[in-house]
């Protein structure tokens, strides 16, 4: 029994930490997917998908839920549309490894704003951690007016990429502050939030997709078909693990656990797409890696404590 009450209280670290690995994974099917299927059909799919929560929330709860609560999980599923639509669409214009460093930047976003906003703990050591973590982020994406445009193949799409994927970050970090504060406020129903996203984000990713941006290439083959599923799946179990990480742990410890999917990226960056690396992404990623794992460390001495 103590140990199972150990690794009980350890739940939120490796929820965290496999989510990270899902979303690597996620990822991977985006940048597969991406090739021939634009990635605001894609983000259509995967809200649409959000609808099978409905038989699962649990309408018991209607009444714990005040004004607030309402605004905060609307706001918390726009952000998350903000996100996919940000993050999958980076994935067309600059590298796997490089578009989730930048994404994972979020980390810095999260520690900062947890403070000001939901009063985290934020010490000397959590700073210098998130020096390093911006720190490797800037390795990874080599900005121009730091690394000159010889490691660029295009310089234009690099900025439009590094910018999109920078949005997203913002947008995920803010969504873990509306996930973090909804949890505290004990107004936390994980299908809820599935279906809200549902209703959120399928209009608006619809306008997008057959008015504003007309031009689409749209799923015509069952390989196609496939990726989007796996794709979709994938994304709405790393939510979902990353969801229940955030019920036990804060959103920067989250953040900063859930991008192994950076180094993971690397990984699969080489061996399944066979894009070419550098050691200075390679030297960003082990930076962010050895934040990750101080994070760990930290996590299960403050559980001990």
């Amino acid at each position: 029994m103590p140990l199972l009450s150990q690794l009980q209280q350890f739940r939120g670290l490796f929820f965290a930490l496999l989510s990270g690995v899902v979303w690597s994974v996620n990822a991977l099917g985006v940048v597969l997917t991406v090739e021939t299927v634009s990635p605001t059909v894609l983000c259509f799919a995967f809200f649409l998908c959000n609808i099978f929560a409905v038989p699962f929330i649990n309408w018991d709860l209607n009444n714990s839920y005040t004004s607030v609560h309402m605004l905060t999980i609307f706001v918390s599923s726009l952000l998350d549309v903000t996100l996919l639509l940000t993050a999958y669409s980076s994935f067309a214009f600059i590298n796997f490894g490089n578009a989730s460093a930048l994404i994972y930047s979020k980390t810095l976003f999260c520690g900062v704003l947890g403070w000001l906003i939901l009063g985290e703990r934020f010490s000397k050591l959590d700073l210098l951690l998130l020096v390093i973590h911006f720190g490797g982020v800037i390795l990874v994406s080599q900005p121009e007016f730091l690394f000159g445009q010889q490691n660029l193949v295009d310089p234009t799409s690099n900025l439009i990429g590094c910018t999109l994927a920078l949005a997203g970050a913002l947008s995920s970090s803010l969504e873990f502050i509306t996930l973090r504060y909804l949890v505290e406020s004990q107004a936390f129903d994980t299908a809820l939030l599935l279906f809200t996203k549902c209703v959120v984000g399928v209009p608006v990713v619809a306008t997008l997709s057959f008015y504003i941006m007309p031009a689409h290439r749209y799923i015509r083959t069952l390989t196609e078909l496939g990726y989007v599923a796996f794709t979709c799946f994938s994304g709405l179990l790393a939510y979902g693990l990353t969801v229940i990480a955030l019920r036990t742990e804060d959103t920067k410890t989250v953040a900063a656990l859930v991008s192994v999917e950076v180094v993971l990226s690397f990984v699969f960056q080489i061996t399944f797409i066979g894009e070419n690396t550098d050691w200075f992404s390679v030297s960003g990623a082990i930076l962010i890696l050895l934040v990750l794992l101080v994070y760990c460390g930290e996590g299960i001495y403050y559980q001990n404590r």
